[in-house]
């Protein structure tokens, strides 16, 4: 009976060990995002080289809120907004607030009409205060 309990908590710290384990995807675009501030055109250059099949969801999210920041650091736009909204559902569902602030931040480029910008920015002010985070270079941003 015990060997049943002390396998069974080895299982459940093998899941929990590896669902929050960096894949290396998800460490490369953590290090591209820290050097997104000094070089978003190298940064755009080297996103290029992944191939966003290969991505699981939590590393597509991450590519495409990337993707949105180079391109805003650049002084472009995206072709649509459509990449984002799939970060945006993702970060919506893992609860990821600081995450989803960025995200919504970088969708409210989007909307032509000044109300839609406004609840954009709203949301994104929301949901950067749920978050633990104190990077206040979105919020700066965002005002």
């Amino acid at each position: 009976m015990m060997n049943r309990y002390c396998f069974l908590i080895l299982i459940t710290l093998g899941v929990f060990a590896c669902d929050t384990q960096l894949t290396p995807y998800m460490e490369q675009l953590t290090q591209w995002d820290k050097a997104l501030e000094n070089n978003p055109e190298t940064i755009g250059d080297s996103l290029a080289t992944l191939n966003v099949a290969k991505l699981n969801k939590a590393e597509k999210a991450y590519y495409y809120l990337l993707e949105a920041a180079v391109a805003d650091k650049n002084l472009k736009q995206l072709k649509n907004d459509s990449t984002l909204l799939i970060s945006e559902r993702y970060y919506n569902s893992k609860k990821d607030y600081y995450a989803l602030a960025r995200t919504q931040y970088y969708l409210s480029k989007y909307p032509k009409e000044p109300q839609n910008i406004y609840k954009l920015l709203k949301k994104a002010e929301s949901n950067f205060e749920k978050s633990s985070s104190t990077n206040y270079h979105i919020l700066g941003l965002i005002y």
